[in-house]
């Protein structure tokens, strides 16, 4: 990634930090880059698209530029780019205090400070066995602990004690069996079918949930938590409802243990939950919609989902469809409110505002969601975000539909077409997507034009093609529905 688009996706808090370290010569004592640095902010601050031009002439100032300048910024750049690197894998690893603690150690063993290694080593070791939650890094971190200790012993010629390698040993299998079920929970919930049909096999899985409901891992909360999990990922049932429920307590009762094990992880939990009731809901169990609200309520302000009263786009989006299709209007209303100005990224505000439009076309206030489709385009940086603008260009097509101006419908697709062409990637699955989405749209927005007879006849042979597309595609259920209601305006049309 270019230190460009790095740069750009750091928050100001992050600049700042990054400002402070590159200043004390903490990743590197480089004043050059520093000064490059410097530039780089300025740029984004004042340019929206920039490259190397923009930059030669804020360090060198005098003289006209040249290959031999634009290949000294260059290098300078290869090395902003490794400080930065530096900077985010100690950000991440300061979050995580059970290997700070092994790296501290393994620091002054290798140090060779035998008196502070003895007592430093007794503190980590106290610290991990006396944390009230214990993850994969907790036990990792205690392998590696025990890893130094016998380097240590065997480094001063001191007799292993017995007994020795039963910690490490203990540390080593609760890793293991927690990373595994982890990634099965992954798996079953990504790709139960090819499971089923042995495509994949997850190799020794019976005998690791076998040995894992034993006594000594009772004591476990992660490992009993994900071997709940693996109860209700694979489907929905009143007994499935039972063991969500128990696992919903749980890991509410255990969260603010396990934000410190790793949000990320945290986050994988909750959106078991999360899918199990999003199933449910859509198989008809009402109650699931309530709990699923429920979870969400809960959640937000816990630093999973939103970190600092700040949240992910794609979080944000998700909460609002998933309120939108449980019917939980108000609470929606009240997340709009909530997390207004505090979206994260550069493209927030239109996120925000497309979300606005989203929901309201959801609610049929087409004119409502078309003020707000207008303002997520005016907000969205140029470039910034692709997938967005397409999304947002595509519902407004929907939104001028169902308003009945066809002619604007015409314009709005011919500004369609040509961003996909121009803007998304012809492979990806998303440009297929929004390809088709555009096609079939095209048609259906002719059909609606056309007098009684010709109307009919095309719904007809448009509804035939939609039956035999192989690709699903972006709403692609609600074309159907748009057919299905024009063929009911019409007299003795199939």
């Amino acid at each position: 990634m270019k230190v460009k688009q790095i740069l750009q996706k750091l928050s100001k808090y992050e600049l700042g930090e990054l400002h402070h370290y590159l200043q004390l010569g903490l990743l590197g004592n480089q004043p050059y880059v520093y000064q490059l640095f410097e530039a780089c902010i300025k740029l984004n601050k004042t340019q929206k698209d920039w490259g190397i031009d923009d930059v030669v002439p804020l360090i060198f100032p005098e003289g006209k530029p040249s290959e031999r300048k634009k290949r000294d910024i260059s290098n300078r750049g290869s090395k902003l780019n490794s400080f930065i690197r530096k900077y985010l894998a100690l950000k991440s690893f300061l979050q995580d205090q059970p290997m700070i603690d092994y790296a501290f150690i393994k620091a002054i063993n290798d140090r060779h400070w035998d008196e502070q290694f003895s007592r430093e080593f007794k503190d980590s070791i106290k610290r991990i066995d006396q944390a009230p939650l214990k993850g994969f890094s907790h036990y990792t971190a205690t392998l590696h602990l025990k890893d130094e200790e016998l380097f240590f012993f065997d480094r001063r010629t001191i007799e292993v004690p017995k007994l020795q390698f039963q910690k490490p040993l203990i540390a080593l299998d609760k890793a293991f069996i927690i990373k595994k079920l982890s990634l099965a929970c992954k798996a079953i919930a990504q790709d139960r079918e090819s499971i089923d049909k042995k495509k994949h096999t997850l190799y020794f899985l019976p005998e690791v949930v076998e040995i894992s409901k034993g006594s000594e891992f009772q004591d476990e909360p992660v490992i009993q938590l994900y071997l709940l999990l693996l109860q209700i990922i694979p489907e929905v049932s009143d007994e499935a409802d039972i063991v969500f429920r128990k696992v919903k307590g749980m890991f509410f009762q255990l969260l603010p243990y396990l934000i410190k094990l790793g949000r990320f992880e945290t986050e994988d939990i909750f959106i078991f939950l999360v899918n199990y009731c999003v199933r449910g809901y859509i198989q008809k169990r009402g109650h699931l919609g309530e709990e699923l609200v429920d979870l969400y309520q809960r959640i937000l302000g816990k630093g999973v989902i939103d970190e600092g009263g700040q949240i992910l786009a794609a979080n944000f989006k998700n909460i609002i469809s998933l309120y939108s299709s449980v019917s939980a209007y108000n609470e929606a209303e009240d997340v709009f409110r909530h997390f207004y100005g505090k979206i994260r990224g550069k493209s927030g505000e239109a996120t925000w505002w497309f979300c606005k439009g989203h929901f309201d076309f959801f609610l049929e206030r087409y004119e409502l969601a078309a003020e707000m489709l207008h303002k997520a385009q005016g907000n969205l940086p140029v470039n910034e975000d692709i997938q967005l603008e397409a999304e947002i260009r595509a519902l407004w097509v929907r939104t001028s539909f169902m308003q009945a101006d066809y002619t604007l419908v015409n314009l709005q697709l011919t500004g369609l077409e040509s961003f996909i062409k121009n803007k998304l990637n012809r492979n990806s699955s998303k440009s297929i997507s929004f390809r088709k989405f555009y096609v079939y749209q095209r048609d259906l927005n002719r059909a609606a034009r056309a007098k009684d007879i010709k109307r009919g006849e095309k719904l007809i042979a448009l509804q035939a093609r939609l039956s035999q597309e192989s690709v699903r595609f972006y709403a692609e259920k609600w074309i159907l529905c748009q057919i299905a209601h024009l063929k009911n305006s019409l007299s003795g049309i199939p």
